[in-house]
Order: structure tokens, then sequence, then C-alpha cells
């Protein structure tokens, strides 16, 4: 199964802190953005291909990646890891991970169709 991966750089203004550019890393390990890939794929069943659009390495001061769920119990300290954005279908899904390659998705966006879509003329 081939996966198609881009990776380009996702700035995200409201999020976590970028990582210092000296501590720039290539970027996530391939493991873990075939993994969410995958999870994006199961999310979004039936809606065509899922791809990773932007990776951006960063740093949250929580345990639940600046990202915690409704009574979840986060442990305060800093933790590396990386904000990746997939594509699939007409949604974003941001999703982040820890320097381990633990990831959990935080906020899906849809991407609002056009309106209307005039066909181009064909010429003659």
């Amino acid at each position: 199964m081939l996966i198609n991966l881009v990776f380009a750089l996702d700035l995200i203004s409201a999020g976590p802190i970028p990582a210092s550019a000296s501590a720039m890393q290539p970027g996530a390990p391939v493991a873990v953005l075939e993994a969410i890939v995958a999870d994006a794929r199961r999310r979004v069943a039936g809606r065509g291909e899922a791809a990773v659009v932007g990776q951006t390495r960063a740093e949250w001061a929580d345990s639940a990646l600046g990202c915690p769920r409704q009574g979840e119990q986060v442990e305060m300290r800093k933790t590396s890891g990386y904000m990746v954005t997939v594509r699939a279908g007409n949604s974003l899904l941001d999703y982040r991970t820890d320097a381990a390659g633990n990831f959990r998705l935080c906020v899906i966006r849809l991407e609002k169709p056009p309106l209307s879509v005039d066909p181009a003329p064909v010429p003659r």
C-alpha cells in the first residue's frame, strides 16, 4: 500500500511554541506518520486518500500535547514532538505527537466546498 507523504512546513499561529531553529529535526519518524495516516483513514472512512500535508516540530507545556480531553489527568511538563496535518477527503485533521511516537487527534477541520462550480468552456 503506497502512502503519499508530503513533507511541508505547516505553521499554525495559535498553538504550541515551535522549537528553536537549532533544535529542528527533519520530521516525525515515517512509522509514526504512517500510523497517523491510517488513523485518519479510519476516522474519515470512504472519503478518498489521506496524506500528510504538513508537520512542525513543537513543544507543549503538558503531557496532553496541548490538547487535553475532558476529565483527563494532565501532567504539567515540557513535552517535545510534532504537529502533523493530514488531509483526508474534505477534512484537515490536526494530530500531535510526542518524542516517543505517541499521537492524538486534536482537531478536525472541514474545508468548505465551493457553492457552485462552473465547468471550464470547451475549446472548439
